[in-house]
């Protein structure tokens, strides 16, 4: 049942959007990764960089003040 009464009800739907697609994303980069990047190192850097930008737009997601600014965060300029 959604409760329409909640102040930030649409900042943990874009928090559980953002989790579902950095997971999706985490296994594309991995197959990816997997199937293209022989050197290990190289791999695992780009691992690394994925994760560092999965993170980082978590923090912007979880730092918003309310639910005005969410949906602008996914728009390209």
């Amino acid at each position: 049942m959604d409760n329409y009464l909640v102040k930030n009800r649409l900042s943990s739907y874009f928090l559980t959007m953002v989790d579902l697609e950095a997971r999706q994303l985490s296994e594309t980069a991995r197959t990816v990764s997997s199937v293209h990047l022989t050197d290990l190192l190289t791999r695992i850097r780009f691992m690394d960089d994925i994760q560092r930008f999965i993170t980082s737009q978590m923090q912007i997601l979880q730092a918003a003040t309310n639910d005005s600014v969410l949906p602008g965060m996914f728009e390209q300029s």
